[in-house]
């Protein structure tokens, strides 16, 4: 089976994330952030994966919602 590829947007932006598989062939990228700001509230990322060009990639979405301490 092809390798998976798995990437993290932002609206258009392709972000960096942490890129891992392990000895079962599965592949996770992940996101980490040091500081998030006001205007990173409610920030829609895209988790996209694929493994052919020939059937349509997934797609999962998550919206960043904060607590934050004054």
């Amino acid at each position: 089976f092809p390798r998976p590829t798995v990437t993290w947007h932002r609206g258009t932006r392709l972000l960096q994330g942490s890129l891992s598989v392990d000895d079962h062939g599965v592949v996770r990228n992940e996101l980490y952030f040091n500081r998030l700001r006001r205007e990173d509230l409610l920030t829609v990322l895209t988790c996209r994966a694929s493994n052919n060009n020939v059937s349509a990639p997934v797609y999962a979405t998550v919206s960043l919602d904060l607590n934050r301490k004054y």
